[in-house]
């Protein structure tokens, strides 16, 4: 990636009786332009950021059947998917839709997990990884137990509260340190090693642990073999590299918009400022994000929700964006139609789609309730591909999976 600048403005990494200092400009970064994008949206078509997209129905048994993955958690890595269930379960299919296997270690003993937290598959080896209550647990592709570890005391890490969020890149795991540092790093044995300070400017905003407000939140995400992180309200995303050097490589422009000067206050969903909403993914050319909007919006995302027994349209105040870091541009996504969010499918005519995950190797993933995916076959325009797979469903099949390749240049 170009442009990168080793070690930081906002950052100190810290080391058991050492610290860093180091200086460095802002010039040259890439700058993600999110107030520059107000008033300024658009439909994307898929075809802007994609060469192809793929419906596959997964195979329908009574041991592959599917019910709705908690916090919509599906990853896709090595042409397996894995399907997150509740009750600690994992269903897994092949990329061509067959059911492969249920992995489900669910327990108290030292090769299971208590539940089912932060599951990650990794990008070389293929291992399912899971954060459970108050350890590790590593598993192989087949399910056979690795290793575990053991945190040296709940929740904590060096005696530092750590929140849920955690990720794991070579031979180190990454905890968010909640309100106190944003992120700790310990080895495989969760050893510590190292932890991230706050920058000066938001020491202050983040100190209070009385101010419990998502927008102050820091955040990680794995791009290919480094980590990606996103310190709550600051401006700047780094990236952790394998041997902990961090680097500078994007800079988040909230402008006029930005909610600092009200990060302690219980804002409304229609405040007029700018701040992160929900996951970040990243492709080798895009970044999807998501960020509150507010009032700031003159075309509200409009969505449909169960409510006590009834159906209400509700208004999201959180749109899709879109930035691409080879042009720099960032773009606003208006929304394709009433109870959809993300790109135009102008190639085969299906859903929008929105990124439920996006693979080591350019596939953005999602999945489509059978009987959505008819009953859009039949109120839609949609390809003659498109319509053989919806006349080949019944309503009570699994769901289809959707595995887009992303633009690489």
């Amino acid at each position: 990636m170009r442009h990168l600048i080793f070690f930081i403005i906002p950052f100190l990494l810290f080391q058991p009786g050492c610290s860093s200092d180091n200086q460095n400009t802002e010039e040259g970064l890439k700058v993600i332009d999110v107030a520059g994008g107000v008033g300024k949206s658009r439909q994307v078509n898929l075809s802007e950021i994609a060469d192809t997209i793929e419906y596959i129905p997964l195979e329908t048994t009574p041991e592959s059947l599917l019910s709705n993955p908690p916090h919509e958690r599906i990853l896709y890595e090595k042409d397996i998917l894995y399907f997150s269930q509740k009750k600690g379960i994992i269903k897994i299919f092949d990329s061509k839709g067959k059911y492969v296997s249920t992995f489900n270690r669910l327990g108290r003993g030292p090769q299971e997990y208590e539940q089912l937290g932060q599951l990650q598959i990794d990008n070389e080896s293929g291992n399912i990884i899971i954060k459970s209550i108050n350890k590790v647990v590593e598993y192989s592709r087949n399910g056979e137990f690795i290793r575990n570890a053991i945190l040296p005391a709940p929740g904590m890490v060096d005696n530092i509260p750590i929140s849920g969020n955690f990720r794991k890149l070579g031979d180190y795991y990454f905890f968010l340190g909640g309100y106190i540092y944003p992120v700790i790093i310990t080895d495989r044995s969760l050893n510590f090693i190292k932890k991230l300070k706050y920058p000066p400017e938001d020491v202050d905003l983040v100190k209070d642990v009385e101010i419990s407000i998502s927008h102050l939140m820091s955040y990680i995400y794995l791009y290919k073999d480094r980590i990606r992180l996103i310190n709550g309200i600051n401006k700047y995303v780094l990236s952790i590299n394998k041997d902990l050097s961090v680097d500078t490589v994007f800079i988040i422009d909230y402008g006029k918009y930005n909610v600092r000067d009200n990060a302690g206050s219980r804002l409304p969903s229609t405040a007029p400022y700018l701040w992160r909403h929900s996951n970040v993914f990243e492709s080798d050319n895009y970044l999807f994000m998501r960020f509150h909007l507010g009032s700031l919006s003159d075309k509200p995302y409009k969505m449909h929700r169960n409510w006590k027994g009834s159906v209400r349209q509700l208004i999201d105040p959180n749109a899709c964006a879109l930035f691409n870091k080879e042009t720099e541009e960032f773009t606003f996504l208006d929304q394709p139609e009433i109870d959809q969010m993300g790109f135009v499918d102008d190639i085969e005519g299906g859903p929008a789609i929105w990124p439920k995950y996006v693979s080591a190797d350019n596939y953005m993933v999602s999945y489509i309730l059978a009987e959505e995916f008819i009953a859009h076959a039949e109120s839609h325009k949609v390809s003659e591909k498109f319509k053989k797979i919806a006349d080949g469903l019944k309503e009570t099949d699994n769901y289809v999976f959707v595995r887009v390749k992303l633009k690489t240049d």
